[in-house]
C-alpha cells in the first residue's frame, strides 16, 4: 500500500463522507453571514464549527446507535472532529477562491497609473 493509500484510508476511517456534503453548505451559510450586518466578521468561523458540529452530531446519530458510554463519547468526540474539520475546509475553501481571485487581478495589473486626458 503506498504512502496516498494509507492516507486516504485514514481520511475515509475518520472523516465520513457526509461530512464533505456539508463543506459547501457551511461555505454559503458563511457568505449569508457575511452580508449580514448584524454579525462580525471575526466570529464567522466560529459560528460555522458550532453548526458544522451540530450537523455532523446529526449524521453520527443517523448512523450509529450507540450501546454503552464510551461508544456514546466516542460518537460525540467523532463528530466533534468531523464538524470542525468541515468548517475549517469551508473557510479554506472560500480563502482559497478569494485569494485566487485577487492574484488573477494583480496577475493583469501591469503598474500603470490611467490618467483621463481632456
Amino acid at each position: 500500500m503506498s504512502e496516498t493509500e494509507s492516507i486516504a484510508s485514514i481520511i475515509r476511517e475518520y472523516i465520513t463522507v457526509e461530512t464533505f456534503y456539508t463543506i459547501p453548505f457551511l461555505m454559503w451559510f458563511g457568505m449569508v453571514l457575511k452580508k449580514s450586518r448584524k454579525i462580525d466578521d471575526s466570529l464567522i468561523p466560529e459560528i460555522l464549527a458550532h453548526i458544522g458540529i451540530a450537523i455532523s452530531t446529526m449524521v453520527c446519530l443517523s448512523m450509529n446507535r450507540p450501546e454503552d458510554i464510551t461508544r456514546w463519547i466516542l460518537l460525540f468526540v467523532t463528530a466533534i472532529g468531523q464538524g470542525y474539520f468541515a468548517a475549517s475546509a469551508s473557510v479554506m475553501l472560500h480563502q482559497i477562491l478569494k485569494q485566487r481571485g485577487a492574484f488573477m487581478k494583480l496577475k493583469s495589473f501591469d503598474g500603470k497609473e490611467k490618467h483621463d486626458e481632456l
